[in-house]
């Protein structure tokens, strides 16, 4: 499955409003921002991927992160696709690489894994939370 520009998250006001307004948690050295919107009328999960300039001066080293990560998110998709099959909503995802060295694919797809089926487990939280308060 390809990473299309329909799935990358564009647009300044957008990702503002996710850095100031979305939640986030943290798996190893991947930050994963995320705002979810339970309320739309299609479902779409738009992703951004970013690698500090402060912790990662030279441009070589940040573009083989983002390009690791994106390759992860790519192959492990079908994880969160499977499950926003099941509910509309609009998903937008930030995962920042935190980390001090440059890590293994490995490593990063296992960071990948675990942040999308903590995600997922998250957003089932605040949809039986949303039922529970609108019977």
């Amino acid at each position: 499955m390809k990473f299309s520009k329909n799935d990358r998250l564009c647009g300044k006001k957008i990702i503002d409003k996710l850095f100031k307004n979305g939640k986030h948690f943290t798996e190893g050295c991947l930050k994963t921002i995320y705002i979810y919107n339970s309320n739309a009328e299609t479902t779409v999960a738009k992703v951004l991927i970013a690698a500090p300039r402060k912790l990662f001066r030279n441009a070589v080293v940040r573009n083989r992160i983002k390009r690791l990560v994106r390759e992860a998110y790519r192959r492990q998709r079908y994880i969160l696709d499977d499950y926003l099959m099941h509910c509309k909503g609009t998903l937008y995802i930030a995962f920042v690489y935190n980390g001090m060295v440059e890590a293994e694919y490995s490593d990063i797809e296992n960071k990948i894994v675990l942040s999308l089926q903590r995600l997922i487990s998250i957003i089932n939280k605040q949809q039986q939370e949303n039922d529970n308060k609108n019977p």
